[in-house]
């Protein structure tokens, strides 16, 4: 019995110091950076690359999309409520930022568009007033999609850097490391771009909606309509009948959707036009893989130069 007993306080006093460094580490945790959007989310995989400590993770679900007028889950609020610093696309992109910050007064917020020249918005967005959104008709002033630019992204990829510096400096240089690596990535990835689209003979495209105006700037094409005004509704009949007219007019030889929406009413004015249809990405969905935005940027070059490349 006495043997039992010395074994048993062994084993007690061995227990208590393994509890106790698996509780301050879990009290610790790290530092962790959280992105709004699926394309900053893979700028942070990046940049966060072999740093140790430090985890990198996406609020919504990796097939969210974009957040036009995005409302917030449960489990995004959760993670919200643990991380360090939170990365958000700006330019209007999160309208629920409010929201956010009456849970988390004290979360530090990145705003990777800060400083970047955006383009205005192409449309007003109307909502019924309603408990979804919170909110009546409003007017997007600014173009969000400010990384379908690769220099644009850049910038953006700077300002997170210097954000993540600031607030994790013991890991600045890793950080600054990792960021001269990827921005060098980019900018091959814009030379290979520019050489692909630089002699086409079209210039004229009609995209699903307004996500492509920071590329179509940056390589010099002319966005001469939008499918859908609003991403997630279908044009009304009468609009349907304009993009006809329109596509037939500017002698347009493909219409560019988009993955992550319906296509259908694409497929409409295809049919009536004799149209191809072709995929441009945006790049708002997709797997954990730190090429993603460099392979679907150059896979955009690539269908842009096959369809404009014809006479």
């Amino acid at each position: 019995m006495r043997k039992f007993l010395s074994l048993l306080l062994c084993l007690i006093l061995f227990a208590v110091p393994l509890t106790g460094c698996k509780e301050a580490e879990t009290e610790d945790g790290g530092f962790t950076v959280v992105a709004s959007i699926y394309p900053l989310y893979i700028a942070l995989l990046n940049l966060t690359d072999g740093v140790p400590g430090v985890s990198a993770e996406l609020m919504t679900a990796p097939d969210t999309g974009c957040l036009h007028d995005y409302t917030l889950l449960p489990g995004d609020m959760k993670k919200l409520e643990t991380c360090e610093l939170f990365v958000i696309n700006g330019a209007g992109m999160e309208s629920f930022l409010d929201r956010v910050l009456e849970n988390r007064p004290e979360l530090t917020i990145l705003d990777a568009s800060e400083g970047i020249v955006l383009l205005p918005a192409e449309e007003e967005h109307d909502h019924e007033e309603d408990d979804e959104h919170d909110h009546e008709g409003h007017m997007h002033e600014n173009n969000a999609h400010v990384w379908t630019s690769v220099e644009k992204h850049c910038e953006q990829i700077q300002n997170i850097t210097e954000g993540l510096c600031l607030q994790n400096p013991e890991n600045e240089a890793l950080y600054r490391e990792n960021a001269e690596g990827y921005l060098a990535k980019l900018e091959e990835l814009k030379g290979r771009m520019t050489q692909q689209l630089e002699d086409i003979k079209g210039r004229s495209i009609v995209t699903f909606h307004e996500a492509f105006s920071y590329f179509a700037e940056e390589f010099g094409l002319n966005i001469e309509a939008v499918i859908a005004e609003e991403p997630e509704e279908a044009p009304s009949p009468q609009r349907i009948r304009e993009l006809v007219e329109l596509v037939r007019a500017h002698d347009i030889q493909a219409l560019f959707v988009e993955p992550q929406y319906n296509s259908a009413s694409a497929k409409v004015v295809a049919a009536e036009t004799g149209c191809e249809l072709l995929i441009l990405d945006p790049i708002v969905t997709g797997e954990r893989d730190k090429a993603a935005y460099l392979t679907g940027m150059e896979q955009n070059a690539a269908v842009l130069r096959r369809a404009l490349m014809k006479e």
